[in-house]
């Protein structure tokens, strides 16, 4: 069986600044991180605050740390990564002009396609989008892919049967009774 400490990692002046900082805090993982401080000042054994806040030793002894060294600020998670923008709002704003009027950056009409216009951002803003981002931004802005008509508009079903006749030669298909 091991011996009980003598010596807390909290002392006394600690305990007394959690207390005052638990007062003033509202957000709950904070408050839970400091009655863990609270309690290990107060002599309650690790293994019993580590089984009520279901955390490792290391994580509560983290906690006194962080908050030694840092204060309250130490107990609040730090903000988490996010990936960079590629591009600024204002080019955003340009490349979804030059789609809109269809014009490239020089003011020439112009259809484009994903490579054209990955080509003209990597040239003009220096760059470099793959074209499986490429579409899902202009999706995400509400653009949509021109697709051709399966048949054109002015077509006449009967012109163009005719024209298989004519033109085509005798149909392969034959009848066998």
């Amino acid at each position: 069986m091991g011996r009980p400490k003598s010596t807390s990692a909290v002392d006394e002046t600690l305990r007394k600044q959690a207390d005052q900082d638990y007062e003033r805090l509202r957000d709950g993982t904070e408050a839970m991180r400091l009655q863990a401080i609270i309690a290990l000042g107060n002599g309650l054994p690790i293994p019993t605050i580590c089984q009520f806040c279901r955390k490792s030793r290391k994580t509560i002894f983290r906690w006194v740390s962080d908050y030694k060294e840092h204060g309250l600020a130490g107990l609040s998670d730090s903000p988490k990564g996010h990936r960079q923008r590629h591009l600024t709002p204002q080019q955003e704003e340009e490349i979804k002009r030059w789609v809109r009027e269809q014009v490239n950056p020089d003011g020439q009409a112009i259809h484009w396609t994903l490579e054209q216009l990955s080509l003209f951002i990597l040239e003009r803003m220096q760059v470099d989008i793959s074209i499986p981002r490429l579409s899902y931004w202009l999706r995400t802005w509400g653009f949509s892919p021109k697709v051709p008509r399966p048949r054109h508009k002015k077509a006449d079903p009967k012109d163009q049967e005719e024209f298989k006749k004519k033109y085509c030669g005798p149909s392969r298909k034959t009848n066998r009774g």
